[in-house]
């Protein structure tokens, strides 16, 4: 498993940005599966198989206004996130997460535009440069 922590990251939804977070860790494991021969214990191939992509973030800031105008309504429910991890000052890495989805459902944003507790998402794909 991979672990990324990243901060002001940026929200996007249909491509426009919604919001930053102060905070985001984001983890990307890949499982692994093993095949066998019929009638042997010694293992055949391993390869890669499924790869799942969740994280979690801490402190959102949303534009109320313009989500409901992309959104159509006061809650996100899919959303792309652009995370710039850096390990010092020259070197980082910009993570790219597409259609995230809350675990618990969609969000509805206050009227104050600032979610401060903390919320969890997965992820379907992610390309990083």
């Amino acid at each position: 498993m991979t672990v990324y922590k990243g901060k002001d990251a940026k929200v996007y939804k249909d491509g426009i940005e919604l919001g930053l977070v102060s905070e985001v860790k984001v983890d990307i494991s890949r499982d692994l599966v093993t095949y066998f021969s019929i009638n042997s214990r010694e293992t055949q191939e391993i390869v890669e198989g499924k790869e799942s992509i969740t994280g979690s973030l801490k402190r959102f800031y949303v534009n109320k206004d313009l989500m409901e105008l992309v959104c159509d309504s006061g809650t996100l429910d899919l959303f792309d996130l652009n995370v710039r991890v850096s390990s010092d000052n020259s070197n980082f890495l910009n993570l790219y997460l597409y259609d995230c989805k809350f675990t618990k459902g969609s969000v509805k944003i206050p009227t104050g535009e600032v979610l401060t507790e903390d919320f969890d998402f997965v992820g379907k794909t992610y390309s990083a440069r």
